[in-house]
């Protein structure tokens, strides 16, 4: 493919810090060249570091969601009974393999060992919080103050990452 000549090229190459591509060099691709386009035009409007904040944000939320599913395969898994009911066995799989596949969306822009570390805790915190809402599990004043704690955890994890 040839690379694209001209003002609108020159416009484009000021974005390609942020593209997996070489400096300098874009492509005829038209998507590519649209999706390089519409980052510069955010680019202008807000500038460069909202631009790479607002990306950021998004890889967070995906971290949230697969936190969350984290707790929905768990309690489906509960529900399974060691796997002796297909239903919730295929749920709480599925369930899994999806958590899975949003944390590794995740993990392209964030650190690993922060975002693990976020993603288990609120798998951690919420499974406890459903089994003693929805199954009716106990707990005890020291099991609420851990997991208080690892709560406190996951906050202090996302602050200074």
């Amino acid at each position: 493919m040839a690379p694209l000549v001209g003002e609108r090229s020159r416009e484009i190459a000021s974005c390609m810090h942020e593209s997996d591509e070489p400096a300098g060099v874009i492509y005829s691709a038209p998507a590519r060249h649209e999706q390089l386009r519409s980052r510069c035009e955010w680019h202008r409007l807000y500038g460069k570091e909202v631009c790479a904040g607002r990306e950021n944000i998004m890889q967070w939320l995906i971290l949230i969601a697969a936190g969350l599913l984290e707790v929905f395969w768990a309690s489906f898994l509960r529900l399974s009974e060691g796997f002796t009911k297909l239903g919730p066995s295929i749920v709480a799989v599925v369930g899994n393999l999806a958590s899975i596949f949003m944390l590794s969306l995740a993990l392209k822009n964030l650190p690993l060992g922060s975002a693990y570390a976020i993603w288990t805790g609120i798998g951690v915190v919420g499974t406890f919080i459903v089994g003693v809402v929805a199954f009716q599990e106990s707990a005890s004043l020291p099991q609420i103050l851990c997991v208080a704690m690892i709560l406190c955890g996951i906050i202090g994890m996302k602050l200074v990452s």
